[in-house]
């Protein structure tokens, strides 16, 4: 998604505009419970990363130069969700219903 003249998001893919709006608003409330991994091998089975709730892609934008985020938010593991952050090998655990809303269905049918 980038910014619209008027300074609205619009996306590049096939969302509507109120479920891209939810999403750029789940991603800017995303935080860290607290951090479980850094830089360590780890079994994807053990963060629910075997079987993903989702995976996004966000891409920042800054100046010429463009960094894209990649997120896995793993399937609930004894109630809690994990998000792993490809980009530097981090797993922190997030807050269930951010994961949850981060991986709604949003695609147009």
């Amino acid at each position: 998604a980038t910014r619209g003249e008027r300074g609205e998001w619009v996306s590049e893919g096939a969302i509507d505009r109120a479920a891209l709006n939810k999403i750029v608003s789940d991603v800017s409330r995303l935080m860290a419970i607290r951090l479980v991994s850094e830089n360590e091998e780890f079994s994807d089975a053990r963060f629910g990363f075997n079987r993903p709730m989702g995976e996004l892609i966000v891409t920042e934008k800054n100046g010429d130069e463009t960094v894209a985020h990649e997120l896995v938010v793993g399937s609930k593991m004894d109630g809690k969700v994990y998000l792993f952050y490809r980009n530097k090998r981090l797993v922190a655990e997030i807050p269930v219903v951010i994961g949850e809303e981060l991986t709604a269905p949003f695609i147009r049918k």
